[in-house]
């Protein structure tokens, strides 16, 4: 048994397969490239604040090496009274 088809409908449905291969190749593509764009984006954000978090570490470690300790040991601490 073999078949026959027509050259014409073959090849256009060949054309509309490319075309559909090729849709999806630039969806993916299109998608990969915001998909590593907001990786670089977290990634420096993320670096942004791990500096933060460290220069607000090292200042508080400053201001605790600046303040004298009151006489006994113990360091200054605030505290606050309240009017009754």
């Amino acid at each position: 048994m073999t078949l026959v088809f027509k050259r014409e409908p073959v090849k256009r449905f060949l054309k509309w397969g490319q075309r559909a291969l090729f849709a999806c190749a630039s969806c993916c593509w299109v998608l990969r490239i915001r998909y590593g764009g907001r990786l670089i984006f977290q990634r420096r954000e993320s670096r942004e604040l791990d500096r933060l978090l460290r220069d607000r570490q090292a200042a508080s470690q400053n201001a605790r090496r600046r303040s004298p300790p009151l006489p006994g040991g113990r360091a200054a601490t605030r505290t606050v009274s309240s009017p009754h």
